[in-house]
């Protein structure tokens, strides 16, 4: 025992070793010998003054008790008061004396308690009070037990085997209408444990069927253990001092009964199916319209039916699936159960399902016409299917599956073609301060140019790139290879633009001479990460005109210009009359500063070169003029 506040709480050690307990709160604790124990039903009414330790002083009474209560005293001494430990014992101890629960020992325990609380005993009291919640649980009597029933079923891929879930305590099983894996009809179950047992029936075996008959009967034994409400008791010697008493423990009876059960498997089964394309891009140049077409049954339907064939291979009923791919759609569609009534249609498939659930892979003879989204919708109908099918009713009657329109996972995208012009706005720069100017004018080709979910056009991102040459640029599909590429620059285009769109200004390294050309391409790679493949790759030629542009050198100062060659077919004489002066039999090196002084004109004046059409030109410069 333990002292709390110098008032001792706890368990007996009886002379036989058993630990027992007060059973009678507010009586005279015992002091001597007890009697030898007997086992009692109930417990009879007494009444006591007492006083102790804790102040307490007073009368206690109490009516006999027996019943559910008296159960539950046997619970908690049986389950906890078989204890060494003295801090469990208290626990114990307590909660006996609120499952007593007498009016008349109400005021004692309630003094107890509160003493037991204000010396630091708070936890016992907690701890008694779980120990009487798990008695009111779990002291119940011995009820006769309700086996689960037996359970038949079918294996999903195959139906002609399956299993029967039994309860535990079943003995044995029978079954009518197939057998056990052991061959018989008969099977033996032992060790008492809830299980399973394989089956196998024979339906299909001629024909298609549309049900399968499996009855399974059984018999079961099972003990149950119930707390009765007897506790074994030890009366005192002394007179007037209170009986002590221990638990006696649950109690186990047996029953038995009998299992039985029926499975009418309709094979009237519901396939379903999912498709994934396996290339979501496609070219409108050459490629087909492809699925795959994963087969299944829909969730609670009857097994997909299957029979041993002549060749010992399993055969499945064979299912047929119609497809239609509909688009093209200039924007992506909203998914949904119905198609569009105006959805234009791209191609058809269809495929039939031999080898049962899985995976098919179907090409329909058509191709997109066009850029565009396309979607796949399949479909399989009992109205389609073979005669044989449709007379075993393995189908719901009317039945009529259908996927969803407008998916992601079972759509095409043809992407946007874009063709474009350019035109440079100068074809002549001057060296060292080049700048191009160009303009782009881009419009869809072979059909819309796609749109995303929001209705706006994807944008395209189109690189313009630089090259230099020292010649004038031969047009190519490709820049040659010793084209220099000189800069670049990208441009963003989300729609056609009358008049075109204006290219920010590029400006040309400052050591850029020769002949400089523009070639412009649409690249995967520039395109934003989401919409990567939506426009098709395309560039124009090298070396178009319209993009081609002659760097020109500028005049140095000081430089002396070119002197006039006696042969230059266009050499004139400046304010004359148009006379060649080489027809006019004049030397040229005769020429020269005739006359002297100031205001003598000046007729062997500087020379300068004159560019008419790509060929240069001389003539005579007169300051002055």
């Amino acid at each position: 025992m333990l002292e709390i506040g110098g008032w001792p709480v706890g368990a007996f050690r009886s002379s036989s070793g058993e630990y027992v307990y007060c059973v009678e709160p507010g009586a005279v604790e015992p002091s001597g010998a007890q009697k030898s124990a007997r086992t009692v039903s109930s417990l009879p009414a007494y009444s006591a003054y007492t006083f102790d330790q804790s102040g307490w002083k007073g009368t206690v009474t109490s009516g006999a008790l027996s019943g559910k209560r008296l159960r539950q005293i046997n619970y908690v001494l049986w389950e906890h008061g078989r204890t060494k430990s003295k801090a469990k014992a208290v626990a114990v101890q307590l909660a006996v004396w609120m499952l007593r629960g007498d009016p008349g020992a109400e005021a004692w325990l309630d003094h107890h308690l509160g003493w037991v609380r204000a010396n630091g005993g708070k936890a016992y009291i907690d701890r008694a009070r779980e120990l009487v919640a798990e008695a009111q649980a779990q002291a119940v009597v011995a009820v006769a037990p309700k086996p689960k029933p037996l359970r038949i079923e079918p294996d999903e891929a195959d139906p002609t085997t399956g299993t029967v879930a039994y309860p535990a305590g079943t003995t044995e099983l029978r079954i009518d209408g197939g057998a056990f894996d052991n061959g018989g009809e008969l099977l033996k179950v032992s060790g008492g444990k809830a299980g399973r047992a394989t089956w196998t029936a024979t339906p299909h075996d001629e024909e298609w069927q549309g049900e399968q008959v499996v009855s399974i009967t059984g018999n079961w034994k099972l003990k149950a253990a119930g707390w009765p409400a007897k506790v074994s008791v030890q009366p005192p010697v002394v007179a007037l001092q209170q009986r002590l008493a221990a638990g006696i423990g649950p109690v186990t009876s047996t029953f038995s009964g009998r299992l039985s059960t029926t499975e009418r498997t309709d094979i009237a089964f519901e396939p379903v199916l999912s498709t994934l394309v396996e290339e979501r891009m496609l070219s409108a140049d050459g490629d087909r319209f492809s699925d795959t077409v994963e087969f299944e049954i829909a969730d609670g339907s009857a097994p997909w039916p299957s029979r041993e064939g002549d060749d010992g291979q399993i055969e499945y009923a064979p299912v047929l699936a119609q497809g239609t791919v509909y688009g093209p759609f200039e924007a992506p569609q909203e998914p949904g159960d119905d198609v569009p009534d105006d959805a234009p249609t791209a191609g058809d498939a269809a495929v039939i399902a031999e080898h049962g659930p899985g995976e098919y892979r179907v090409e329909s003879t058509a191709g997109p016409t066009g850029p565009g989204y396309y979607y796949w919708v399949w479909r399989i109908r009992e109205e389609e299917q073979t005669a044989e099918l449709r007379e075993a009713d393995l189908l719901p009657q009317g039945y009529d599956f259908s996927d969803d329109f407008g998916l992601v996972d079972e759509g095409h995208v043809v992407p946007t073609g874009l063709r474009w012009d350019t035109e440079l706005e100068e074809r002549v720069l001057d060296a060292g301060d080049a700048v191009l100017r160009d303009r782009l004018t881009v419009e869809p080709h072979g059909g819309v140019w796609l749109r995303d979910e929001s209705g706006d056009r994807i944008p395209a991102v189109i690189r313009l790139t630089v090259y230099g040459s020292d010649t004038e640029p031969a047009r190519a599909a490709t820049a040659p290879e010793d084209a220099r590429r000189l800069t670049e620059a990208r441009v963003e285009v989300d729609r056609p633009v009358d008049g075109g769109v204006v290219v920010d200004p590029i400006e040309l390294p400052s050591d850029t001479r020769g002949w400089v050309t523009v070639q412009a391409c649409l690249y995967a790679e520039d395109q934003p990460e989401r919409w990567r493949g939506y426009t098709e790759e395309w560039c124009d030629d090298y070396g178009i005109p319209e993009e081609t542009a002659r760097i020109s050198e500028p005049e140095q100062p000081g430089q002396p210009e070119e002197p006039a060659r006696p042969d230059d077919p266009e050499l004139a004489l400046t304010g004359s009359d148009g006379d060649s002066m080489l027809s006019a039999g004049v030397p040229l090196v005769g020429l020269g500063l005739l006359g002297s002084g100031a205001g003598a004109l000046l007729l062997g004046g500087l020379l300068r070169q004159r560019s008419r059409g790509g060929a240069r030109h001389y003539g005579l410069h007169h300051p002055g003029r």
